[in-house]
């Protein structure tokens, strides 16, 4: 639901200047990067998050699980980053 919205928001903020920020690198790169958040979540929801119920009786979570959580975390921070650096340029 979030990432709807969040999605919803952007498209309409897109909307009121779509030829300037076309123009700017950093508005392609945060593009490529929430698409890769994208595929990210879906392969943790359709491949890694098989083995869920296996997770809470191991000390740490699986390697694929740590990977999938650091992939997310640096893709969205980098989007934050872009998003930022968009109005700089």
């Amino acid at each position: 639901m979030s990432f709807a919205l969040a999605t919803l928001f952007g498209v309409l903020l897109f909307l009121g200047q779509p030829v300037r920020y076309v123009e700017v690198a950093f508005f392609d790169v945060k593009m490529l990067l929430i698409a890769l958040a994208g595929v990210n979540m879906l392969v943790f929801e359709y491949v890694t998050r098989r083995g869920m119920g296996r997770w809470d009786h191991e000390p740490m979570p699986p390697v694929q699980v740590r990977i999938a959580g650091g992939l997310s975390l640096a893709f969205w921070l980098s989007v934050l980053i872009c998003g930022r650096l968009i109005g700089f340029v």
